[in-house]
């Protein structure tokens, strides 16, 4: 035992000091492996221009992070750290026109639009490098309202509304007519609806000329806008979805109202699902497909709203009692999740069966009738994050195993009820990426471990146990059911 005056020995001192920085430097990994890390700040926040310089549109293109500033005409891209988060290059023009939107995935090659030289809204591509990022179309020379929209990724192409395809290249960037409503990809065929005067009629293509053919007059007599859009001439847009490889989508033939329809493809299975009666300006909405089932709201001759189910019959096409809102369905494990409301506990997490028919509460997050109101919902390597408010920290990010007690607030990250209020939760390679603020910084930020953060392969993996959980890490690593030799297994692939 050492008295006041004596010198602690040099080498108990050096491994005294050695196995303490050993330990603060295994708490900082598995901190960051836990808990949200700012990945580059672009504004100070509260003050600066409205929303600063907020990344937006946060794209996941083969395991990178591509993204676009507010107010910035400059595309990014990221590797989850901050020197790693740069400028792949900036746009010509002034305004809203020059900054990149639509940023969209396809076949590996992210695919926007921006305004080139001469002003207009053009389609573009990148690798991520300046010299690969460049313009495929020169059609317009002005961007308010002719331009380039509705970016749609179908297999390995790229549509895009005037009537255009892409595999990437320019020689490969085709015209192709289309139509700009509603592009939907169900299963690898492009749907869509064909605007003239005359008819409305329901289309697909394959990318090619000879394979972009008519499915179904849906209004053969009437106009295009009494067809799919409001039966009265104001904006009323149909809506579409892929429930388990069927397109269901509204529309009106001319005598029924607008109605829920589906299709195969076919001329003879594109059909009108069910007839609801409804007032005029009151055609379903909200079509959200959980599991294998359609849910949408509808409003009966007596102006009551509420929500119905649909298997695609006219039998198999009814209300759902208690229930009064479904949204923002994501499926994680096989299970559905989704925000729901009722008049019990408000808007809520719920999850369902496989088949979308049995539906259960998973947490009331901001307890009684008020709202917690989740949104963003996301699958990360088979755990659920979303945004919600539980009523003392504000809009902040959430997890869940699809349990009570597995739901759980990740951190508060603008402590006190204003929220940080993250947005764009994008997974890539099992790490999550989001925007948020935290009273003082506006920007990105990420949660999961980067294997750059580690040594060896060892301590990624068991950081990424940490911040899965043991039963997720088991599913992804897993060599069978159990999760048996998870560990060694991710190890492996990690080295």
């Amino acid at each position: 035992m050492l008295r006041p005056g004596m010198c602690w020995p040099v080498r108990l001192v050096f491994l005294t000091v050695s196995a303490l920085l050993v330990c603060l430097a295994a708490a900082a990994q598995a901190s960051t492996a836990t808990e949200p890390v700012l990945v580059k700040a672009f504004s100070p926040s509260p003050t600066g221009p409205p929303f600063g310089s907020q990344p937006s549109e946060l794209t996941n293109v083969g395991g990178k992070l591509f993204f676009s500033l507010y107010n910035r005409a400059e595309l990014w891209r990221s590797d989850g750290t901050s020197s790693g988060t740069t400028v792949v290059r900036d746009f010509p023009g002034e305004g809203r026109c020059a900054i990149p939107e639509e940023l969209t995935s396809a076949n590996g090659t992210l695919f926007f639009t921006a305004s080139n030289s001469s002003g207009g809204r053009e389609l573009w591509r990148s690798d991520g490098t300046a010299a690969g990022t460049f313009a495929l179309t020169n059609l317009y020379r002005v961007c308010v309202v002719a331009r380039v929209r509705n970016l749609t990724s179908v297999g390995d192409k790229l549509f895009f509304y005037p009537g255009g395809v892409s595999d990437g290249t320019v020689a490969g960037t085709k015209p192709l007519s289309l139509s700009e409503i509603d592009l939907t990809n169900v299963n690898g065929t492009l749907f869509f609806g064909r605007l003239d005067f005359n008819v409305c009629q329901l289309w697909k293509s394959d990318g090619t000329p000879a394979g972009t053919v008519l499915v179904k007059d849906i209004n053969p007599n009437e106009g295009c806008r009494d067809a799919f859009d409001h039966p009265h001439g104001e904006e009323f847009p149909s809506e579409w979805v892929n429930v388990a490889g069927t397109l269901f989508f509204t529309a009106d033939d001319g005598i029924h109202g607008v109605q829920i329809w589906k299709s195969d493809g076919t001329e003879a299975g594109t059909v009108l699902v069910k007839v609801i009666d409804h007032p005029p300006y009151y055609g379903p909405t909200g079509l959200t497909a959980v599991g294998d089932t359609l849910y949408f709201g509808a409003t009966d001759n007596e102006y009551r709203s509420g929500l119905w189910r649909s298997d695609g019959t006219d039998v198999g096409t009814t209300p759902v009692e208690g229930i009064s809102c479904i949204s923002n369905a994501t499926e994680v494990n096989g299970t559905p999740f989704f925000r729901a409301c009722d008049k019990q506990r408000g808007a809520e997490l719920w999850k369902s069966d496989p088949t979308g028919q049995s539906l259960s509460l998973v947490k009331d997050i901001n307890p009684g009738s008020a709202n917690s109101v989740p949104y963003g919902l996301i699958n990360v390597d088979g755990v659920l994050f979303f945004v919600a408010d539980d009523g003392i920290h504000g809009d902040e990010l959430w997890r869940s195993d699809g349990t009570d007690g597995g739901t759980t607030l990740v951190k508060d990250l603008n402590p006190g009820p204003g929220g940080s209020n993250p947005g764009q939760l994008t997974n890539v390679n099992g790490v999550l990426f989001f925007t948020a603020n935290d009273g003082t910084h506006s920007g990105l930020w990420r949660l999961g471990p980067l294997r750059s953060d580690y040594k060896n392969a060892a301590q990624f993996c068991k950081a990424q146990e940490s911040f899965l959980g043991s039963a997720a890490f088991g599913r992804k690593y897993g060599t069978d059911k159990s999760g048996a030799n998870a560990h060694g297994k991710c190890v492996s692939q990690n080295q």
